[in-house]
Formats: structure tokens, C-alpha cells, sequence
């Protein structure tokens, strides 16, 4: 199968320089020989996406990185052209749609000369993959050091070949190992994991460990190793570096956890500097830093600016660019206003950000319910949805959200 998809990061990696391509593919068509390979082999080696391109593409240098970059993407078209040489069929294309992103290997087995079975899982599959192999699998430890993490070993990118009548399957793990399998066709089966609330809670604690190892951090699930006492409060994770850090809660539905005790513990942990309290919920997938970070520089009277911009669309009388805009302006008013009040919710998506400044009296009822309705012709907008938008159900919009900015402003 060819699925080209982003490559998994092995922290600290940047999310923008990423790839991940899975190939699977059905049986190859007419393919008469089925003669073992008996030429000397030769090393294994990526054509396309070189481990070494790899490295320099990730490098902390980013004059390197850069010019890695480039060199990648000129790797991927020219790889796409490749494949199109291949001229596969069209139910070969459909198996595209299947993503092994950040697929943990669980089991691989080598049955005989003709098949090879190997087990991969991700966040809601565990897919087991049958190849008709024409010959040995081959393993090859990539030659120079290995920067990155040899735990929880998973797919970092892969390639297909074509040789000798066989497809040649070649797969670069996280642990440096780069591994060819020479097949005819494959079968792939995938099941949907049924985990326990438990369970999702344990793999998120994981995926953080992992996430702030490889960014430097001392990562910790020892309630002893607090740097402060927090009244009997146990966290999931305690993450430090330079004297500063957080305190981590991964929430779901069973958690125990209240709203009232979340905002005590953000507040109690925002008094020591350099600290912050981080709720994380098993939704949250990928990067898990605190989005408001980015709106700590963003100043009030910046964001009035931005609104007197929006009033001259509205004078205009283009009133979707102004829905639009407005819409990105009221969003980092919500997440800097969480901030300001040393709030831990990062991760909550627009929804649950608005409903919970609605408990926490910082929106009305009657500004909530316009707010709602604001969202909904925001998203029909942003999908593309032709609306017929009058000047008063504008102005309304932006009527509420500048007497929210006057109100958090202040």
C-alpha cells in the first residue's frame, strides 16, 4: 500500500518537517516468476528518504535543517513520480486511506521463506499484516549514532521498490533499524482496540513521558519528588527543567477531578515561579504543550487594534471575511483571558472554553447564547457554506464580543 501521511516525531522534532509513508499493496499483477533471489545482496538503502536526510532534516542547526528541508521535499516529489512509474491499480490507491502515523510495532514474525507476519497499533487499530514474501526479510542497523529514542519502537517512514518481479518494502523504525521485505502481496487486517478508561489514562501518561523526555525534561510519577506541597493532591506527572515546569492532570470522565478543585490547584501552582498546573484530557492527541502560551505576548491594546479592523470590514459591508475575522480575534480574547486568570485549560477546544467562562461568570446567559450562534455561522463559513449575512446580526456579533474586550480589558 503507498499512504503517504506525516511522519511521527520523535521528540523534540519539528512538527513542521515531518512525513510518514505506509505502503500496502495487493497482489501484483502479472507476476509469473516466483524465483528466490540468488544474486549477492547488497546493503540495504533508502533511495528516497535517507536516514541521513532524516537526521539533517531534524537537526538542531537550522541552517542544516533548512537545507534538509528542501532536499525532502524534492525527495517527495520525486518519489511520487516514481510511484506513478509503477503505474498501480487503481484498488491499490484505495488502500491509501489507511494510516499507520506513529504505528507501534507489537509483533513480527518471519513464518517461512514465503510469509511474513507483522502486528502494528496505533491510538484505535491494531493492524496485522501478511506479506508473500519472494525471499528472507533482511535487517540493517543504520551505520552512523542514532539520535533518537529506542523506546516504544514504531514506524518512521517507509519506501516501496520495485526488483525482480517483487515489490521490495522497506521500513526505517524508530530504534534506527532499517528493515526490507521482498513481497508479491499483502493483506492487511485491522481491528479496532477496545481499551479501558484505565487503559486510554495509562497510554496518555506514557505519550506525555515521552514527549517531554525527548524535549529535555526530568519526567516524573513519583508524588514525592512535588517541588512544593499541594495539600494532599497526587499528580500524574510532574515535569521540570531550568528550576520551573508542570504539574500534569490527565482527565477523563471518571477522574474525580472537579472543575473547583482544577482552578485551585492552577492557582495554588502559578504562586511559585516558573511553575504551571496542565490539564490534559485523553481527546487531546499529538502535541500537548499549553496553547496559551502563545498568546502570553499578545497585549490588550493589540487585540483592540485588531478589532478596529474589524469594524472597517464591517464598514465595508464584507460581512463574511468579518465573521471570520472576528471570530479568530474573540478566540485569543477566551484563551488570553484563561491565561491572565492563570487558568489550566489549555487543551479545552472553543465549546468547552465558552461554556466554562459562562460557570465561571466571565459570560452572561445572553452573551453566551449569541456566542453560540456566533460559532455555528463562524463554522458553516470556514467550511465553505454560502450565507446570506444582514449587517444587524454582525454588528450584534461584534457589539458582545467588543463588550467582552472593555470587560476582560480592564
Amino acid at each position: 500500500m503507498v499512504l503517504l501521511s506525516d511522519v511521527p516525531l520523535i521528540p523534540p522534532l519539528d512538527l513542521d518537517r515531518s512525513l510518514i509513508i505506509n505502503l500496502i499493496l495487493d497482489p501484483l499483477p502479472d507476476i509469473r516468476s516466483m524465483k528466490p533471489l540468488t544474486a549477492k545482496q547488497s546493503e540495504i538503502a533508502m533511495r528516497f528518504f535517507t536516514p541521513d536526510l532524516y537526521l539533517r532534516f531534524n537537526s538542531n542547526n537550522d541552517e542544516i535543517a533548512d537545507q534538509a528541508n528542501d532536499e525532502w521535499e524534492k525527495a517527495i516529489d520525486s518519489y511520487q513520480t516514481y510511484l506513478k512509474k509503477l503505474n498501480l491499480p487503481e484498488s491499490v490507491k484505495k488502500l491509501t486511506e489507511i494510516n499507520l502515523h506513529d504505528a507501534e510495532l507489537s509483533d513480527f514474525q518471519e513464518v517461512d521463506l514465503h510469509q511474513t507476519v507483522m502486528s502494528l497499533k496505533n491510538n484505535q487499530y491494531v493492524y496485522c499484516l501478511i506479506y508473500q514474501t519472494t525471499n528472507l526479510v533482511r535487517k540493517e542497523n543504520f551505520p552512523q549514532k542514532w539520535l533518537f529514542s529506542d523506546q516504544r519502537k514504531h514506524f518512521l517512514y517507509d519506501e516501496l521498490d520495485l526488483q525482480d518481479s517483487a515489490f521490495l518494502h522497506r521500513i526505517l523504525w524508530s530504534d534506527g533499524e532499517i528493515l526490507e521485505i521482498p513481497f508479491t502481496s499483502i493483506i492487511i487486517s485491522p481491528t479496532k482496540k477496545e481499551l479501558s478508561m484505565k487503559q486510554l489514562h495509562e497510554e496518555k501518561i506514557i505519550e506525555l513521558c515521552e514527549k517531554y523526555q525527548g524535549e529535555g525534561y526530568s519526567v516524573s510519577r513519583d508524588p514525592d519528588r512535588l517541588p512544593f506541597p499541594l495539600r494532599g493532591y497526587v499528580p500524574d506527572l510532574i515535569v521540570s527543567k531550568n528550576g520551573g515546569g508542570f504539574i500534569i492532570e490527565v482527565k477523563n470522565k471518571s477522574s474525580g477531578i472537579s472543575i473547583e478543585t482544577v482552578k485551585r490547584l492552577a492557582e495554588e501552582v502559578a504562586t511559585h515561579e516558573s511553575w504551571r498546573f496542565l490539564l490534559v484530557t485523553l481527546d487531546d492527541i499529538g502535541d500537548t504543550s499549553p496553547k496559551n502560551s502563545e498568546y502570553v505576548n499578545v497585549c490588550w491594546e493589540e487585540i483592540g487594534s485588531r478589532l478596529k479592523k474589524v469594524q472597517q470590514i464591517l464598514d465595508l459591508e464584507i460581512f463574511d471575511a468579518a465573521i471570520l475575522y472576528l471570530w479568530t480575534v474573540f478566540e485569543i480574547m477566551m484563551r488570553k483571558r484563561t491565561f491572565d486568570l492563570k487558568l489550566p485549560f489549555d487543551k479545552f477546544s472553543n465549546h468547552q472554553l465558552i461554556n466554562y467562562l459562562y460557570t465561571e461568570g466571565e459570560i452572561s446567559i445572553d452573551e453566551l447564547d449569541i456566542i453560540k450562534g456566533f460559532l455555528v455561522i463562524r463554522n458553516k463559513l470556514a467550511h465553505g457554506d454560502l450565507l446570506n449575512i444582514d449587517t444587524s446580526v454582525c454588528n450584534t456579533y461584534f457589539s458582545v464580543i467588543n463588550s467582552l474586550y472593555n470587560e476582560w480589558n480592564n
